[in-house]
């Protein structure tokens, strides 16, 4: 069992999931979009970024750091207020815990699932996955958590 680090910061990496940065303006513009609205606490750090190309599959990410006593409520919370339409379902958060769950997009045009995850130290990140299987976005999610999330 892999021990968790006591403090956590989250970074926008190079490459996410053997994906290079993604350099359609479309997509770009995804990874801002989907951060409008949402702010870090003060002196907590945001990133974003949007990784691949349209025929591979595009991986777009928001995470924020923060403090959060209950992963699981906090979930519950954004999942009913934010995405009022979305069904989730739990999935495995990988070895640095907290919690997760992954949502089919239906509103969207082109397939594509999200997940969210929270743990002490990340209040909301969101990974979208545009075109992949939903079951590929479930065990992708803890793979891309630790390229994003870095001790410190």
């Amino acid at each position: 069992m892999t021990a968790v680090p006591t403090t956590l910061t989250v970074v926008a990496p190079t490459t996410l999931l053997g994906r290079s940065k993604a350099t359609e303006r479309v997509f770009q513009g995804l990874a801002t979009t989907a951060g409008k609205g949402f702010e870090p606490p003060p002196g907590k750090t945001k990133v974003s970024g949007a990784y691949g190309t349209e025929k591979k599959g595009v991986i777009v990410f928001v995470a924020m750091t923060g403090d959060h006593a209950a992963p699981e409520e906090f979930l519950d919370i954004v999942a009913s207020r934010v995405f009022k339409t979305s069904r989730f379902h739990s999935v495995k958060p990988g070895p640095l815990g907290g919690a997760a769950r992954c949502a089919d997009a239906s509103s969207s045009r082109t397939p594509s699932t999200f997940c969210l995850w929270a743990d002490t130290f990340n209040l909301w990140n969101d990974l979208l996955h545009v075109r992949p299987r939903r079951t590929q976005a479930d065990t992708l999610l803890a793979r891309a958590r630790a390229e994003i999330e870095i001790s410190t």
